[in-house]
């Protein structure tokens, strides 16, 4: 009986490190999901409001870019993507990607998942019952020569939700 009990305590670390956090579209539209959620958890695969699995590791391609004209111009940018990774980073100008990286491949490296920003009146919100969005951090895959120093490999897809609403991301 000792015995038993001294390997489970023993090997009980083991079994909660093997276990994926996952996080679907519908837990993060929760407000009491949201208000207990710790959004420093690392987090493994992403299931959006379509049924869509993401999981680190996985192959997504940028789509098209999304403007209001027909067609597209140099200095187009996505909406939704921005260069480098922004985790950490509150009140900072993002650059957003170019429109020439469409149709291009990333790697999902990691996700991160933060409240929204609350749009209303209120002079002091309480920031846990606001709804969460998942933001994904993704590289180029493995590039040679001179198109590992002068393309942009690190990138951040602010809203992985809109970014597959407007076509920014494709499966």
């Amino acid at each position: 009986m000792l015995r038993n009990l001294i390997i489970i305590v023993l090997f009980l670390p083991f079994s909660m490190i093997g276990q994926k956090k996952v996080l679907t579209y519908d837990q993060t539209q929760d407000i009491v999901f949201a208000e207990q959620y710790n959004t420093k958890e690392v987090l493994e695969n992403y299931i959006t409001k379509e049924g869509i699995s993401i999981s680190i590791g996985d192959t997504l391609t940028i789509g098209d870019a999304l403007i209001k004209r027909k067609d597209y111009l140099f200095n187009d940018v996505f909406s939704h993507i921005v260069v480098g990774n922004t985790k950490g980073f509150k009140n900072r100008e993002f650059e957003y990607l170019p429109h020439r990286y469409s149709d291009s491949k990333v790697i999902v490296k990691s996700f991160y998942v933060k409240h929204e920003r609350f749009d209303g009146y209120k002079l002091w919100p309480n920031r846990k019952r606001i709804p969460l969005y998942v933001a994904v951090f993704v590289k180029n895959p493995k590039s040679k020569g001179f198109a590992r120093i002068f393309l942009r490999s690190r990138k951040t897809i602010l809203d992985i939700e809109k970014a597959f609403l407007c076509g920014e991301i494709i499966e």
